[in-house]
């Protein structure tokens, strides 16, 4: 105990004394690109969080999630049902929505393109450079999907020296983890650096047979880089990257159904009605905070399942699931035009897909299944230089954003005998063929197409060492087509 004390005080002396020693030396220099040009972090005057590759691996952050960990005023969640393969992304109090025409409130960029959907994985920190969390409003720079502000990821790029590794990871609720990089020079100009990842994890939550929070994660990366003189260097890269989910991971707290909150026609009351029909109980309203049979232990949800038929033993129909698959190619362009003038071209094509099934009650009495597809290109010109003996940097751009998504989901319910009140679109929501019912809701597939122009122009006027002003000015044309399409339901005929 006396030598562990005595380490533990000469690391916490140590610790005290790296400050003084920086301080000495001066603070390492991050450099981010959050004004569309390369500057200090410590001299960039937005409010901006930036995570090296290094501060990243001391702080253990493995996923954009941890990131939230350690950023003010950023909150990155998993959505209802799907979990974590659906987050919502949130910057001082503003989100978006989702499917294939929510608009979010904070841009995701990833090395410069911007990822429109806000279904899909989250992005897992493997062989990434630096994330820069750019607070809001950011919208003369990066539009107005950036109210919120915007999330940048930069990757790793190749370079002329060899190196490689591979990372291997293991741990409880079946944790196994595989990360392997290479980055080798094919000649004096061009690099190659191609990585492989499997991270794979069980759920934790037992529901029925599934257990919640398990996935699946696959990732691939192939760059290239071709680097002619010390003036242009062009840089491709083709990602996929693939996440299967058993579900959300969340455990019901309370159910409560006390006089004051019970109305006829909710879903407890239909499942009271398959429970008594299947010769059990009906749930109990009285207590609190809910029917043990609903409030298990901290890690277990109810099994029951009515979407095959009215007896509430497990079934596979219950079962939740959510898919994602995403690839992009992208192709950066930086070009030294003189000694103060710098042209950067980004091209961007993506595609994603994201499929299934939630339970919303997490009873096993509603389930919707959905599907999202998004296809982007995005095309991005930049000019940067400095005038006036460096008193002024100038930024100018052009933008070009196209996407084509589609989201199609139905809602199925299995439906007691009490009846719904009338709801506020007038619609009479009437109970199915007693416990026998089944219904088929909100069977809807929408699809969007959607092209942005913008042309932005932002200066800073370096008035003293100590004093700046930054105007900027921003152009947009926005322009979109959706078509909803419904088709025969039980509250909706064609």
């Amino acid at each position: 105990m006396l030598t562990r004390h005595g380490t533990t005080a000469l690391a916490g002396f140590a610790m005290l004394g790296l400050p003084i020693l920086g301080m000495a030396q001066g603070l390492e220099e991050i450099v981010v690109t959050a004004e569309r040009r390369s500057t200090s972090l410590q001299q960039t005057p937005i409010s901006i969080a930036a995570f090296t590759s290094d501060t990243m691996e001391f702080k253990g952050i493995e996923t954009l999630e941890d990131i939230a960990s350690f950023t003010p005023n950023l909150d990155i969640k998993g959505s209802r049902g799907s979990g974590n393969v659906s987050p919502t992304y949130q910057v001082r109090g503003l989100s978006g929505g989702g499917g294939a025409t929510g608009e979010r409130a904070v841009g995701m960029y990833i090395d410069g393109i911007y990822m429109p959907r806000t279904t899909g994985p989250f992005m897992n920190v493997l062989d990434i450079e630096r994330i820069e969390i750019l607070r809001g409003p950011q919208g003369t720079l990066f539009g107005r999907n950036s109210t919120g502000g915007a999330i940048r990821i930069f990757t790793k790029q190749p370079g002329p020296d060899q190196e490689g590794y591979i990372k291997l990871g293991a741990g409880n609720f079946g944790r196994a983890d595989i990360n392997a990089m290479i980055n080798v020079p094919l000649s004096d100009s061009v690099f190659l650096r191609a990585q492989a990842a499997s991270l794979n994890q069980d759920g934790y939550v037992q529901r029925g047979s599934q257990e919640l929070g398990g996935s699946e994660d696959t990732m691939l990366r192939l760059q290239l880089a071709f680097e002619p003189s010390d003036d242009l260097r062009v840089a491709m890269s083709l990602t996929s990257s693939k996440t299967d989910s058993d579900g959300n991971p969340q455990d019901l707290a309370t159910f409560d159904m006390l006089p004051n909150l019970a109305f006829e026609g909710g879903q407890a009351d239909w499942i009271s009605d398959f429970l008594e029909a299947s010769g059990q109980p009906r749930i109990d309203g009285t207590a609190f905070p809910g029917d043990p049979r609903i409030l298990l232990d901290d890690y277990t949800m109810p099994d029951w399942c009515f979407m095959d038929d009215i007896d509430p033993d497990w079934d596979s129909a219950c079962e939740q699931f959510n898919n994602s698959d995403l690839t992009q190619f992208d192709v950066t362009v930086d070009w030294q035009l003189g000694d103060n003038l710098t042209f950067t071209s980004t091209t961007g094509l993506s595609e994603f897909s994201s499929t299934g099934v939630t339970d919303w009650v997490m009873l096993g009495q509603e389930l919707r299944p959905s599907n999202v597809d998004s296809d982007v290109v995005y095309q991005e010109f930049q000019l940067a230089t400095t005038l006036a003996d460096d008193r002024i940097d100038l930024v100018a751009g052009l933008s070009y954003f196209q996407e084509d998504s589609m989201s199609d989901g139905i809602r199925l319910e299995r439906t007691g005998t009490s009846v719904f009140p009338d709801q506020p679109n007038g619609n009479t929501f009437v109970a199915g063929t007693g416990p026998n019912g089944l219904r088929r809701l909100d069977d809807t597939t929408t699809t969007q197409d959607s092209e942005s122009i913008g042309l932005f122009v932002n200066a800073s006027f370096h008035v003293t060492d100590d004093f700046t002003i930054t105007p900027g000015v921003r152009f947009s044309d926005d322009q979109k087509s959706a078509v909803l399409v419904r088709r025969n339901a039980d509250d909706f005929t064609a």
